[in-house]
């Protein structure tokens, strides 16, 4: 049995994560909604993988992370975490390959592909960078928006420090120096790295944008490897429309999935309850469909029925639940989000429950 730890402050799309995910077999799912129940059922029964929100509660889910790194614990559980983007990206930003990060409301399709990376073979040594790397860890740090500090090992020996605050590189220092140098030099190395979460009294001076011993400034930055690059620009910041000062997001959330948004615009003009009968085919004596046809057919609505409660789309959702009773009916999950919405008015006998009240 593949044992999941889902941690989320969202109730409702705890819910729905804890649902997607026992529909694939051989899974057993724990839901909790704050990082301290999770350690404890953690310490109970370690789990394979865990699927836990950056931020919940105003904590910074690199806790979890400090707090398995002094643990020891081998294997290390596969994690998986979810970030809500900056809401001007929300539209366009789907998931985040190169950090194992997905953009909430997750979809169950990516849920399945994380799920299906986490129990592959070749995935963990793949995502080491993820709790043990660096580059990696400053990635979390930053899209948590908390104040992190991170120390670099080579040879179990200490060789510096980089400090994250509120989401952007803050300061960096190595033997050699300190500043961008120390930064871009820190992430050049196959270097083993930890972290804990600090207040931001404890972040100190700056000194990026300073430079080290050279005498190097910002510019120099360029002379070193991408992606401490893309990092130390990504922590610069900038004028948004309204004069604020805000900092860029992570140069990796620019790329679109253009499936997505050709999906989105193509369905742009059907209502919800509409888009799902042109999507699926409802099966009747002209149209029979085979066992597997019907099983796929219905994993695509009882998906669809999710996907919508995330998206808070109740009458999609009812749409689409409703499709998935015709075909499979009797199911335990579809039949109690039926019942569910239309005790909240939706669906015919919801509507009618709400007229005679």
């Amino acid at each position: 049995m593949f044992r999941i730890l889902v941690v989320d402050d969202d109730e409702q799309h705890l819910r729905c994560l804890r649902h997607g995910l026992l529909l694939l077999p051989n899974i057993a799912v724990v839901a909790c909604h704050d990082f301290d129940f999770a350690i404890q059922v953690a310490e109970m029964s370690m789990p394979n993988m865990i699927l836990t929100a950056i931020d919940i509660q105003g904590r910074s889910a690199m806790e979890m992370i400090g707090w398995f790194q002094k643990l020891n614990v081998d294997p290390m559980p596969d994690v998986v975490f979810m970030a809500n983007p900056p809401n001007d990206l929300l539209a366009n930003v789907h998931d985040i390959t190169d950090t194992g990060i997905l953009v909430k409301p997750v979809r169950l399709a990516d849920l399945r592909d994380a799920v299906s990376r986490a129990r592959g073979s070749n995935w963990r040594a793949t995502r080491e960078h993820s709790l043990s790397n660096a580059s990696g860890l400053v990635r979390i740090a930053m899209l948590s928006g908390h104040c992190v500090r991170i120390v670099i090992k080579l040879n179990g020996s200490n060789i510096g420090e980089i400090v994250v605050r509120d989401g952007g590189v803050w300061a960096a220092h190595d033997t050699f120096g300190v500043g961008n140098d120390a930064f871009c030099r820190l992430l050049r190395q196959p270097t083993i790295a930890a972290c804990e979460p600090i207040g931001t009294d404890d972040c100190g001076e700056s000194n990026i944008g300073i430079g080290d011993s050279t005498g190097a400034g910002p510019a120099a930055v360029e002379a070193f490897d991408a992606p401490a690059s893309e990092l130390l620009r990504s922590s610069e910041p900038t004028t948004g429309e309204k004069g604020e000062s805000s900092r860029t997001f992570l140069p990796v959330l620019d790329r679109v999935l253009e499936d997505c948004v050709a999906e989105d615009a193509s369905v742009s003009h059907l209502s919800p309850a509409r888009e799902v009968e042109e999507r699926i085919p409802v099966p009747t004596a002209e149209n029979t469909m085979t066992v597997e046809e019907r099983e796929r057919e219905f994993r695509r609505a009882l998906d669809d029925g999710i996907d919508a409660l995330l998206e808070k789309d109740y009458g999609k959702a009812m749409g689409a639940f409703e499709l998935a009773e015709e075909i499979q009916p009797g199911h335990s999950i579809v039949a109690t989000n039926i019942q569910r919405l239309r005790e909240l008015g939706y669906g015919t006998e919801g509507a009618q429950g709400a007229m005679r009240s």
